[in-house]
């Protein structure tokens, strides 16, 4: 998990453009690249500013596993279910089948399935 938060964390901080991908409630997604999710919001930031702001990195690990921030895995498809708002680089995304969201960055993310997607359309 150490190297997932350093990933994370680093891509943020070098382009946060980037982490601007276009999601929508109700959009499903895949994740990209194995990151970083938190149960809370509140947590994903104080996990980010224990990282990147005050680089103290095993601090901002001790913290996420205490707040029962996971491991997100690559090729997982999830479902946006709220968001950070646009000036805010993540979101809340949901295994298809699970209850649970975890605030997940969205430079790891592609849209796959956008909301307004309808399989028997033609």
């Amino acid at each position: 998990m150490r190297n997932i938060a350093f990933v994370i964390v680093t891509a943020l901080i070098v382009s946060p453009a980037m982490a601007r991908t276009p999601v929508k409630i109700g959009d499903q997604v895949i994740v990209n690249k194995a990151t970083l999710g938190c149960p809370k919001l509140s947590d994903m930031r104080r996990v980010l500013e224990l990282s990147a702001i005050q680089q103290d990195e095993d601090a901002a690990l001790k913290f996420a596993e205490r707040q029962g921030c996971r491991q997100i895995l690559a090729g997982t498809v999830r479902l946006v279910e709220k968001s950070g708002r646009p000036n805010i680089i993540v979101d809340c995304m949901r295994p298809i089948g699970e209850p649970d969201c975890f605030w997940i960055a969205r430079l790891r993310l592609t849209v796959v399935e956008p909301v307004d997607y309808d399989p028997f359309r033609r």
